[in-house]
């Protein structure tokens, strides 16, 4: 059953790759519902949709069982806020078993789709849903060294997608946090030598938070 469940997260993040967003999200959906029984399903998360290479060899590094791949067609090139976002769903190995990775993969995934739509469109409820699930995913996973070897990447990528939001609600205080915790993460990584790919994007992100530390990026509109 879990294999099966790996292809069907593989398959949405392919329609996601390919643009059709809904055949994606209509994929991570059902995939919630298999793990509902695991404690993360979409009765308890509140999902609701939105309006609108093949590789079977076990992996070499823990943390390739979860692979980025680049959904960037999800956001709108003209915004300036899509540029800070992490903007990769993640594919699993198709031998994964783990419902843990299963479940934080899937989390992100449908996250990242309310997270595009609220850059595109005005429902509070898109933020709120994005943010819910974010924190789902790095509220599951403890620093140590046993949980970030295979789960680094898609806890980083939670935790800056997260601050993006905060920083759109103004919310400095929560946005700070996140960075905050993005930092230990790679602080952590570092030392246990278990660098992900894309690491780089999060190095870029905390420096230019660290740049903003007067506060200027949360500074609320002037009339």
């Amino acid at each position: 059953m879990a294999h099966n469940l790996a292809a069907r997260i593989n398959h949405g993040v392919e329609m996601l790759r390919q643009g059709n967003v809904a055949e994606a999200f209509e994929a991570f959906r059902r995939t919630l519902v298999f793990l509902a029984a695991g404690g993360v399903g979409e009765q308890a998360l509140g999902v609701v949709a939105p309006d609108n290479n093949n590789n079977n060899d076990p992996p070499q590094e823990p943390h390739s069982r979860i692979q980025p791949v680049p959904v960037a067609n999800l956001f709108p090139e003209s915004n300036d806020i899509s540029s800070i976002v992490y903007q990769s769903a993640f594919r699993v190995w198709e031998t994964e078993t783990d419902h843990t990775i299963l479940s934080l993969v899937l989390l992100f995934n449908t996250a990242l789709i309310y997270h595009s739509r609220t850059l595109t469109r005005e429902n509070s409820s898109f933020v709120q849903k994005a943010l819910r699930l974010y924190q789902s995913v790095f509220d599951s996973v403890a620093n140590t060294r046993e949980n970030l070897r295979e789960k680094s990447l898609v806890v980083m990528a939670s935790l800056n997608n997260a601050s993006q939001l905060y920083m759109q609600l103004v919310n400095h205080a929560q946005a700070v946090d996140c960075f905050d915790r993005l930092r230990t993460i790679i602080e952590l990584v570092q030392q246990f030598r278990i660098v992900p790919d894309d690491f780089q994007f999060f190095l870029i992100a905390v420096a230019v938070e660290n740049d903003d530390h007067d506060g200027r990026l949360f500074s609320a509109p002037t009339a």
